[in-house]
């Protein structure tokens, strides 16, 4: 049997936090959804964002992903026009197919998909607000195991291009990604569905219930040698990073790499 892992030391180990300046980047408005005083208003209604480029991404986001879960599409005659609620009702029915067919519901799929368009959206600075609060955590120099998730798997994606030339990523594992879109991929730094050159290995775990990472599994897109793995995570916390982290295969991949 194999002895367990030793500890990390804690100075090893850097945690860069990027949730509030995140929120401190996007209005009120798009940074909390206003569900006590609209309690009957739609996922799609309260989330979305306001600036219309955001808001672009968004609808792109959801849109593919819900044709990648094979929604039925609805047919518009060319002379027929679409009122704001026929739009926003169209985004919901998006959203509640995904969140009928996953472990995820609306509400959690509108919040998750808002900020990753929120960072996309060039229009705005968000994306640097969050990369430069990153940064701030990041060592100069050394070889950094980089776990990742959600939103964040897209940060980190983004943050190889920011990196020192001392520092070389000998390990990425993303978790409960939406890479696979190609509305997301497609707005990387990196340029698109390639390994970055400074990413030595990289392990991607998603779950078929996670309607966020829908467009996994990544080696679908993505060439040059990443792996992905498919697990199933327990009813309810699909998109859990606590989960996807509990699976043995997944902690060893990483543990293999702390172990060196």
């Amino acid at each position: 049997m194999r002895a367990g892992l030793a500890p990390v030391d804690p100075a090893d180990v850097w945690f860069p936090y990027y949730g509030d300046r995140l929120a401190q980047a996007l209005t009120a408005h798009e940074a909390v959804p206003h569900v006590v005083e609209a309690p009957s208003a739609s996922a799609a209604e309260v989330v979305a964002p306001s600036a219309p480029s955001a808001r672009a991404v968004y609808e792109e986001i959801i849109g593919e992903a819900a044709l990648k879960w094979n929604m039925p599409q609805e047919r518009q005659l060319a002379t027929e026009g679409l009122g704001l609620g026929d739009l926003v009702g169209a985004l919901q029915k998006k959203l509640s197919w995904l969140a009928a067919r996953s472990d995820v519901d609306a509400w959690a799929i509108a919040l998750i998909f808002r900020d990753v368009a929120a960072y996309l959206d060039d229009a705005r600075p968000v994306r640097e607000e969050v990369l430069d609060c990153v940064l701030e955590a990041v060592p100069d120099s050394g070889e950094v195991v980089l776990v990742s998730h959600s939103l964040g798997t897209v940060v980190a994606l983004d943050l190889t291009t920011r990196l020192s030339p001392g520092v070389s990523v000998v390990h990425l594992t993303t978790a409960g990604s939406p890479l696979g879109l190609d509305s997301v991929y497609s707005r990387l730094l990196v340029g698109g569905p390639k390994r970055p050159d400074v990413v030595a290995d990289w392990s991607n775990v998603w779950c078929p219930n996670d309607a966020v990472a829908i467009g996994c599994p990544l080696a679908d897109d993505w060439a040059d040698g990443l792996a992905d793995l498919a697990v199933i995570n327990a009813r309810d916390r699909a998109h859990s990073i606590v989960e996807y982290l509990s699976h043995t295969e997944v902690a060893r991949s990483i543990g293999n790499r702390l172990a060196l």
